[in-house]
């Protein structure tokens, strides 16, 4: 009896684990009406106060009304804005900008009690700005009695 061992050393043809490929195949569809990277203001006294950068998501709801969700551009994640929006809720455009009175701030602002705020919602071109009012508006109509 022979008292052979045999040993398994890895080798340099031993096959390694299998890579992912990056795929051009776009992410899935979300329910959103549109995605807009926009930056988030809100008005105090006379000036638009910075609140960050995030994509604003126009999503369809019950009754005629529209949700705007809007997530702050970093890793978390965290909520900069949650209304919805109704025919009644005053909408107004000025050059690449929506401007928009909540009458219940979604998240609070610690700055203000309990009355409407303005929020004034940037875009990059004035063509992106009329199309998210244009959207807005177009499906609160639709939806509404």
């Amino acid at each position: 009896m022979s008292d052979d061992v045999v040993q398994s050393h890895p080798s340099s043809s031993a096959p390694s684990p299998p890579s992912v490929a990056p795929s051009n195949e776009p992410s899935p569809p979300d329910d959103s009406l549109l995605s807009v990277k926009s930056k988030l203001f809100y008005k105090k006294g006379s000036e638009f106060i910075e609140v960050g950068v995030g994509i604003l998501k126009v999503q369809s709801s019950s009754k005629g009304n529209v949700h705007l969700l809007m997530r702050n551009d970093t890793s978390i994640g965290n909520v900069m804005l949650n209304v919805k929006v109704s025919a009644e809720i005053p909408l107004s455009l000025k050059k690449n900008s929506v401007l928009i009175v909540c009458p219940a701030p979604n998240p609070p602002l610690s700055s203000f009690g309990d009355g409407p705020v303005t929020y004034l919602l940037r875009v990059k071109t004035a063509e992106s700005a009329e199309q998210l009012l244009n959207t807005i508006k177009e499906n609160t109509k639709e939806n509404g009695n």
